[in-house]
């Protein structure tokens, strides 16, 4: 398993990581509209095995859960873009953070984050 989810990982780098050419990599991701959010769940839900798949460790019971189902990927995005108006994630942004995500689940990540992620993560972004 470990090894798939970095070649999963390393796949998305190398392909740059980016959802589709109909999304701008610097346009906010509150700002999308529902296809284009679509468009992104879609990447998103790629990197656990598709939709409902959870990235796991060997002998480990910690697991990371994609998102469940396109519909309820959508209206979390949009729940979360009325709860944080101010957000200020790019598409570009958002597929880094996750792609780092992805490639350090199951070993020890460094010990600072990329500022894609210290953006995903901030308070105007997420509780």
């Amino acid at each position: 398993m470990k090894v798939a989810l970095l070649v999963m990982a390393s796949l998305l780098v190398m392909c740059g990581g980016h959802v589709n050419d109909a999304l701008d990599p610097q346009a906010r991701v509150e700002q999308l509209s529902g296809d284009q959010l679509k468009r992104l769940c879609d990447w998103w839900a790629a990197g656990y095995g598709g939709y409902g798949g959870s990235v796991g460790c060997d002998g480990s019971d910690g697991a990371a859960d994609g998102p469940v189902d396109q519909a309820s990927c959508v209206s979390m995005s949009l729940q979360t873009e009325a709860i944080y108006p101010n957000c200020t994630i790019t598409v570009d942004q958002f597929e880094k953070c996750i792609t780092f995500r992805l490639q350090f689940q199951c070993v020890d990540a460094p010990a600072t984050m990329p500022d894609p992620c210290v953006v995903y993560q901030s308070p105007g972004c997420s509780p």
